[in-house]
């Protein structure tokens, strides 16, 4: 080894250098893919989101998103507000999807105090609901609920952009619009999965009559069931698991950014914590080990994210 790249191999591993300068280039870690299980039916997996900061409309300024996750990709969004509960989620959804689809039987969603409250454990626990929780810090998921908010929110300053008070008179044509969209993955509209036709949006356009029997009717729409199901599967298993990032006992740093600092010193405050030791390991009931670590540290949250470490 010649003295250049003895002094570069140096360099990359001082350790005053490493706690304190940018991270430019910072590994993308992938998406994790969630599967859906054979004979799914539409909303029996779902994600839900919520959206807020929208400017105050007849008492609303936030939209809870549900999107049928395993099968249709069907998206629903329903006006509320920034301080609505676990149990005014739990009535949303009885009154909007629950008399149509009936009871759920998985919940994808992030580490939102509503979705993680004492009330919202006890309403999937009794009602045998697997909750799938992102981790803290950096949500992380098959992102899913995060593009259903931006194509809403997309949407709504593109028709809203005279009057952006008025976006809640737009959220039933939001839903309309998004589910007569054929999807890239299904290559189905989810109203095509779900009635087995797009309804008219526009008046001069006629729906096609069928004088099929009801039978055909139902066979077709178990085949797009079916269809969409493995087609989301397919590309949610096409390139395997997220590959490893680091191994066990491995020193890795950790990103100081998530536990807050006071305004004062995070300016001035390393942009890392010293190596920790890294172990791998599963948050119950959220992402799989490739994607969390569980670190040995006394001076954080033993859970984070591959994302928060270098």
């Amino acid at each position: 080894m010649g003295m250049h790249q003895w002094i570069v191999d140096y360099i990359k591993g001082c350790a005053t250098c490493q706690q304190n300068k940018i991270l430019t280039h910072r590994a993308k870690i992938p998406l994790y893919r969630i599967t859906t299980k054979e004979g799914t039916l539409p909303f029996q997996q779902i994600a839900m989101d919520l959206i807020t900061g929208l400017p105050q409309h007849h008492g609303h300024n936030a939209i809870l998103t549900i999107v049928d996750h395993g099968c249709s990709r069907t998206a629903i969004f329903l006006p509320c507000s920034d301080t609505i509960t676990g149990p005014g989620i739990a009535q949303l959804y009885l009154d909007y999807v629950y008399r149509w689809f009936g009871l759920l039987t998985k919940m994808i969603s992030n580490q939102d105090p509503r979705f993680t409250s004492h009330f919202g454990k006890a309403l999937t626990e009794k009602l045998r609901i697997q909750q799938n929780l992102s981790t803290a810090f950096h949500p992380q998921t098959d992102g899913l609920s995060e593009r259903m908010n931006q194509w809403v929110e997309q949407y709504l300053r593109l028709v809203t952009s005279g009057d952006p008070k008025g976006w809640t008179h737009w959220l039933a044509l939001a839903t309309v619009v998004h589910n007569n969209w054929i999807n890239t993955t299904t290559r189905l509209s989810p109203n095509q999965i779900l009635f087995g036709y797009n309804p008219t949006l526009n008046s001069d356009k006629v729906l096609q009559t069928h004088n099929a029997l009801v039978e055909s009717r139902v066979k077709a729409m178990t085949e797009n069931h079916a269809n969409a199901i493995r087609a989301l599967n397919k590309v949610a298993n096409q390139k395997g698991p997220p590959p490893s990032q680091f191994q066990i006992n491995e020193q890795v740093w950790l990103d100081a950014s998530p536990p807050k600092t006071p305004p004062s010193e995070s300016k001035t405050n390393s942009k890392t914590t010293r190596p920790i030791q890294n172990n791998p390991g599963n948050i119950p009931g959220s992402l799989p080990p490739r994607t969390t670590c569980k670190l040995e540290s006394s001076q954080c949250v033993p859970c984070f994210t591959t994302n928060a470490l270098s």
